[in-house]
């Protein structure tokens, strides 16, 4: 299959897309010229669109065919239009105006795809109906359609046989209408660019043009023209691109009495039909059917929409207003008919099309795709290159290299996407080993042999009348010293119940204590980067943390619509949500306001400064607090 995703030169190789790729294996971690870099690996890649959101340095892009469209309607080349229901919800106010540009450069007829949405509609119950088909998986999204064939084919037979609103719109272009153009969809999605190459479709379409490259060469070459619309009138298809769009649709016709499965969104959608394929293969109950689709808010914000149209939620009221206007009209679309009323009309209107024109093949592709997991010797052939020789160090799984445990990074390095050299881990024991070599070089010094004997001695003299004295040796250690980092972190660790991690109380005793025994101005306050997910109940011995990022954290309670919580005493915040296991979760982490408290002790009592554990993991918010709270070493006034 082929790949439309690629790395362009802003890429740090920060480890984000990975973190958020539902595949383990499309990103390849390579080294240019000195420099880390992330790639896609093409074959693998589902174009799912999910590095887009998390790279923040821009370096994904994507190709689709805006400037192959464009050259071939200057030459001549008879095309038509294929329009997503998503572009009016985008640009109600531009929309006629450059369909008026696009006509006037040559484009002959404009389909709405809310029409082949509708046709989607009766043909899945059609196909429902017929069969008894029950627990079907949705597929007007390619993103979910390539994982299904490349990752999970034993869904294959779940897919809903039945072609995507824009393959059912051309095929009623080309076998009702008989259009002979060439058909262009105006698209919210880079993945529509594989459903369109895809043997199964039949060539049907012969360009993805996305909404953002539309629009940036409309603009740019100021195409505009006399208004004109869409020529075939539509229902509730136009609702397709919204989140739970199809599961309206089929509650329209079917009543709400049958339940329907509704899943979106990168992070959960690949994790929900992993547990469904366990689900299926355990002959569990199923929905009625699946209405899943790959981007968090649909279609109407899509991978190829323009990403300032993400920012509000001006397109979500723009697509209510025309799902309100479907159901005033009459027929199929009428409110104020009864489901069983509004499918017998959908039948009559569609009554001279054949179900067989829409039927849609699927292919497995997982063969050459497969993910090889390693087992014993070569498993421990990999950890041996890591340099993780016991079970606590293959149990780290600080997330830093992208994946969310060690046994993934591990997965990844024995498929050949990924090296040892991205385990901050490994660098750190190899930067240890490279300090111990040097330290004995230096040994042979006889400067250093000197200052070496001399804190030697010191220390000895510091023991000898030690015995439980261990204040004296705090004193003595200060007096050593240069700079002391005081991990005043894990009060909340990763056996232990659920707290948090660096309550202000706590870290305050542990400071008092340290200033009453050693020169303020050496002391460092540390600052725990990272937080902890706990699922419960918490049992002792048993329940482990998940370790995930302070930004990470902040985005799961988003994610989930989790109320997030301060505790006043700890000056912390936490949430609690309930996971795709059915499990509850509790979730203590840091935030700016955590923060200022934290920093505010700095101030207090005079310390030196913070240490964080640790700067693997982004934390924008509260390094922006540092650096107006504090004059960062080496800055200049």
């Amino acid at each position: 299959m082929a790949g439309y995703v690629y790395t362009n030169e802003n890429c740090i190789g920060c480890n984000r897309c990975i973190s958020v790729c539902p595949v383990l294996t499309a990103n390849q971690a390579v080294v240019v010229d000195g420099k880390p870099r992330i790639e896609v690996n093409h074959a693998q890649c589902i174009n799912c669109g999910a590095c887009f959101d998390a790279c923040e340095h821009q370096a994904r892009e994507y190709a689709d065919d805006t400037e192959q469209f464009f050259a071939d309607l200057q030459r001549g080349e008879s095309i038509s239009l294929l329009l997503a229901p998503a572009f009016l919800a985008n640009y109600p106010r531009e929309y006629e105006q450059i369909l008026g540009g696009l006509r006037q450069m040559g484009a002959k007829r404009i389909i709405s795809v809310s029409f082949g949405a509708d046709i989607t509609t009766w043909a899945y119950i059609n196909y429902i109906t017929k069969n008894q088909f029950t627990g079907g998986i949705s597929q007007p999204c390619p993103a979910v359609v390539n994982y299904i064939e490349m990752y999970a084919p034993e869904l294959l037979p779940k897919l809903m046989p039945v072609h995507s609103p824009m393959m059912c719109a051309a095929i009623y272009a080309k076998k009702y209408l008989h259009i002979t153009d060439k058909l262009a969809f105006i698209s919210p999605c880079i993945a529509k660019k594989n459903e369109i190459s895809d043997p199964d479709t039949d060539g049907y379409v012969s360009y993805n043009v996305t909404f953002d490259h539309l629009m940036d060469y409309c603009r740019k070459h100021r195409i505009s023209g006399p208004g004109v619309s869409d020529e075939i009138e539509y229902g509730l298809g136009s609702i397709y691109p919204m989140p739970g769009g199809l599961k309206e649709n089929v509650y329209w016709f079917c009543g709400e009495d049958v339940f329907i499965r509704q899943i979106e969104g990168e992070r959960h959608v690949y994790e929900f039909l992993d547990a469904y394929r366990k689900r299926v293969a355990e002959h569990k109950e199923l929905p009625f059917m699946v209405d899943a689709l790959n981007c968090a808010m649909g279609c109407i914000y899509g991978t190829g929409v323009e990403p300032e149209k993400t920012a509000g939620d001006d397109v979500l009221y723009e697509l209510h207003k025309i799902r309100e206007k479907s159901k005033k009209v009459k027929g199929p679309w009428a409110r104020s008919a009864t489901p069983k009323q509004r499918l017998a009309q959908l039948n009559r209107q569609f009554a001279q099309l054949d179900p067989a024109d829409f039927t849609r093949r699927y292919t497995d592709r997982s063969k050459g795709n497969e993910i090889r997991v390693p087992e014993g010797q070569e498993l421990e052939a990999v950890y041996s290159r890591l340099k993780k020789q016991t079970a606590m160090d293959r149990a780290i799984d600080c997330s830093a290299c992208g994946y969310k445990t060690c046994r993934d990074m591990a997965t990844a390095i024995y498929n050949g996407c990924n090296s040892e050299n991205s385990c901050i881990h490994f660098i750190k024991n190899e930067a240890e080993e490279r300090g111990r070599a040097a330290q004995a070089a230096a040994e042979e010094s006889q400067q250093a042999n000197v200052e070496i004997q001399r804190r030697s001695d010191l220390i000895a003299g510091i023991v000898e009348g030690l015995n439980s004295d261990f204040e004296e040796l705090d004193s003595a250690i200060g007096q050593m010293a240069d700079k002391i980092l005081l991990m005043t972190y894990e009060w909340g660790f990763t056996y232990g119940p659920p707290m948090a991690v660096a309550p202000l109380n706590a870290v305050e005793r542990v400071v008092q204590y340290a200033v009453s025994r050693i020169e303020a101005g050496k002391l460092l306050l540390g600052f725990p980067n990272y937080a902890y997910d706990w699922t419960l109940p918490y049992e002792a011995g048993l329940t482990r943390a998940a370790t995930l990022g302070n930004e990470a954290a902040a985005q799961l309670a988003f994610d989930t619509g989790s109320e997030i919580f301060f505790d006043e005493q700890a000056q912390t915040p936490w949430f609690s949500y309930t996971g795709m296991d059915g499990a509850v979760h509790e979730v203590w982490f840091e935030d700016v306001r955590s923060s200022f408290a934290k920093f505010g002790l700095v101030r207090q009592y005079g310390l030196g400064g913070l240490g964080y554990w640790n700067f693997m993991r982004p934390f924008t918010a509260n390094f922006s607090l540092l650096n107006a709270q504090f004059r960062l070493e080496g800055q200049t006034d």
